[in-house]
């Protein structure tokens, strides 16, 4: 194919026509039938096509393309062009006239390649207005004050939990803060603490929630245990603690290793069982 006489006919140097408009003859002129499957090929010669049949790939190639004005064209991209329908995400009115990317990419406000730095930094929004309370226990079990909703604390209640849950040994026991968050929905709906009656009963993997800091120490790995101030609040607020003693045993502590305020029972049966007895409502593991 003679690309001079295309160029001269397209008034300038087409680039990517170079490419297309060759790979529309080849298609043309294409046999499957002579096509080999695999193995060595020689060179095929094409003959020329004919003026009309090359003003009508012509024609079916300005359909299809559009070259960059010039004053768009770099030096490194000499005839960019655009397809119908392009990235740029919008379609064109009309297949005659494609939308065009800008010179510099699919944004002209973005940096160049070897400016990319990511994207600014958002700023960070202003911390959550939780409005969480603690008028009994402070400092843990935060609870959200609703006057208005259904099923108010109510006085006299009685309750024993179940506390099996581990922790990460810098953390409070998730079943020691449930209990500190009972107390504050009472307090939260103007209740003392004195209203409500709660007994913690502590096995399993929360075992060692109840050792004192040397012991917690030489086994866990924190100089001091971060339960034991939580335990010592709730015990001045009248809750009863309980560590298993089978639990203890299991766990290779002994009953000198329990810290103060925090009674060693036979088993965390008896006490989920005594405690029902007398009219305790039970509240599954944590």
């Amino acid at each position: 194919m003679k690309s001079t006489r295309l160029d001269r006919r397209l008034g300038r140097p087409v680039g990517l026509f170079g490419l297309v408009v060759p790979a529309l003859l080849l298609a043309a002129h294409f046999d499957p039938a002579t096509s080999r499957a695999a193995g060595p090929t020689r060179p095929e010669t094409f003959p020329a096509p004919s003026p009309a049949k090359e003003d009508e790939l012509l024609k079916e190639a300005r359909g299809i393309f559009k070259p960059l004005p010039k004053d768009q064209a770099t030096p490194e991209v000499p005839a960019i062009v655009t397809f119908p329908g392009s990235l740029t995400g919008k379609l064109p009115e009309t297949f005659a006239n494609p939308p065009v990317l800008p010179a510099a990419g699919f944004d002209p406000s973005s940096p160049g390649a070897g400016d990319r730095k990511g994207p600014p930094a958002r700023p960070m929004p202003p911390p959550v207005k939780t409005g969480l309370v603690h008028p009994i226990i402070p400092g843990f079990g935060g609870v959200l004050p609703l006057p208005r909703a259904a099923e108010q604390p109510r006085k006299g209640a009685k309750v024993v939990l179940d506390v099996t849950a581990t922790a990460e040994p810098v953390e409070v026991n998730p079943g020691l803060d449930r209990a500190a968050r009972i107390l504050n929905l009472y307090g939260a709906a103007g209740l003392n603490a004195g209203d409500v009656k709660i007994a913690v009963v502590l096995h399993g993997g929360a075992t060692r929630a109840v050792v004192t800091d040397s012991v917690y120490k030489a086994r866990v790995g924190p100089d001091t245990n971060p339960n034991l101030a939580l335990i010592r609040t709730l015990r001045k607020a009248g809750v009863e603690v309980f560590v298993c003693g089978q639990a203890l045993h299991a766990a290779g502590f002994e009953e000198a290793d329990v810290a103060d305020s925090i009674s060693v029972a036979d088993a965390f049966l008896t006490v989920i069982v005594n405690r029902q007895m007398d009219g305790y409502v039970y509240v599954p593991g944590q």
